[in-house]
């Protein structure tokens, strides 16, 4: 039977369950969930020594409080279901192995750290804007690297370019990629989720235990999100920057390519990082995104809850003061200079959805980078292979009417500064 949940101005309702996956729920409600799949530290740790072989999770980058912090509120607030629970357990392993697995690399082979990562650029922008889009079209420039979900799960052995696209991890991954669409079918109207498919930063940022969006998915924990705030991004983006040394370490890469929309929130920290960095800033009717957000976080949460709406995330989410200052505040930046003149090369949704080879073009040229007559082709292929439309449509609601007004108000200096149309 259908089940339907709502929290204040917000409406939405899932779609039924696949029979055997509402079966295994069902039956895990009289299990103990904490003995069947424990999330606690010790049967964590103990799990990724076990498979790698190794003991060192390296100490230099403030992750193991963090770890702590995630595992108790996923226990605590979650409200995981007995398949959640199972997911969220291998992935933390997952996790806790690659990380392993890459301070055994770095050991092994210190001048990875000469890596250097020249003039990347950042995919920003709030989200359900075009961000996958625009970068699932540029990662088809042979000289762009993006970070794959693949590596992110699995990212040692560094790949080698020689045998990048076949590299047997990608089956692997793909099983437990597309593990989110078996569990919940709706996914594949809200997003296209396998294992060759370019991820957000955030995924490599998760190996430090941060990259708050990507951990999102796992399980709904307010009181990590808070301890995230306290503790700033800067851990994260080091990380971050750590892995992207050693994925392009034997597969080199020209650029990096990465999308993070949520990095509105922390440019000026991403220039402390990675100085020379460029960003693309995708723009959309912030009401007509806001739905989309509501249609995609739900159905994630829905994959390991019962219970969408645990600790007020969502609702700040559509917050609309929230969404004035998350989109109001890089202008402040850039207009003060905190972000250099030139950094920051805007693309209206609208324009990316009918044009995306025309808004490329004009953004190689904009960001003074080749676009080669290969990657030109590579593009058009993939846009001939991926038309928009082709997935299922969203069925959702989200946003009830009353709300429109506070929340239109709140971004029209946004919209007015970008010209960005209203959609709704």
């Amino acid at each position: 039977m259908k089940e339907s949940t709502d929290a204040g101005s917000i409406a939405w309702s899932p779609t039924e369950r696949p029979d055997w996956v509402a079966r295994v729920n069902q039956e895990g409600r009289y299990l103990d969930l904490d003995s069947v799949a424990p999330l606690d530290e010790n049967s964590l740790l103990a799990a990724a020594r076990a498979r790698t072989g190794l003991s060192d999770f390296g100490d230099s980058d403030n992750w193991r409080e963090s770890f702590q912090v995630f595992i108790k509120s996923l226990r605590e607030e979650a409200q995981l279901n007995l398949i959640g629970r199972l997911m969220t357990r291998s992935d933390l392993i997952n996790m806790l192995a690659a990380r392993l697995e890459i301070e055994e690399t770095y050991r092994l082979y210190p001048e990875i750290h000469e890596q250097q990562i020249v003039r990347p650029v950042m995919i920003v922008g709030q989200a359900r804007t075009g961000t996958s889009l625009l970068l699932n079209v540029l990662s088809q420039d042979p000289g762009n690297g993006s970070l794959k979900h693949w590596e992110c799960i699995y990212p040692c052995p560094p790949p080698e370019r020689a045998s990048y696209s076949a590299d047997p991890r990608i089956a692997r991954a793909d099983h437990l990629v597309r593990q989110w669409n078996r569990v919940n079918p709706e996914l594949v109207s809200c997003h296209e989720f396998n294992a060759r498919v370019p991820t957000e930063a955030s995924h490599a940022m998760t190996l430090n235990f941060s990259g708050a969006p990507f951990l999102a998915l796992l399980g709904q924990t307010p009181s990590h999100n808070a301890f995230l705030q306290q503790q700033g991004v800067a851990p994260g983006l080091y990380y971050l920057k750590k892995v992207l040394r050693l994925l392009q370490w034997k597969n080199p890469r020209k650029h990096w390519i990465l999308k993070a929309p949520d990095a509105i929130l922390y440019m000026p920290a991403l220039l402390e990082v990675f100085p020379d960095m460029r960003f693309v800033w995708t723009h959309r009717d912030p009401l007509k995104a806001s739905d989309s957000v509501v249609n995609m976080y739900c159905n994630c949460m829905w994959v390991r809850s019962d219970n969408p709406f645990i600790g007020g995330v969502l609702e700040q989410m559509i917050n609309p003061e929230f969404a004035g200052q998350l989109l109001n505040q890089p202008i402040q930046w850039m207009e003060s200079g905190v972000i250099p003149a030139g950094r920051v090369c805007n693309i209206l949704f609208l324009e990316l959805e009918g044009n995306a080879l025309g808004e490329v073009r004009r953004l190689y040229a904009e960001l003074d980078m080749d676009l080669s007559s290969r990657a030109l082709a590579a593009m058009q292929q993939y846009m001939r292979d991926n038309p928009r439309g082709a997935r299922p449509p969203a069925n959702y609601t989200s946003i009830q009417a009353g709300a429109r007004l506070a929340q239109r108000q709140q971004v029209a200096h946004y919209q007015e500064y970008f010209n960005v149309q209203s959609e709704c």
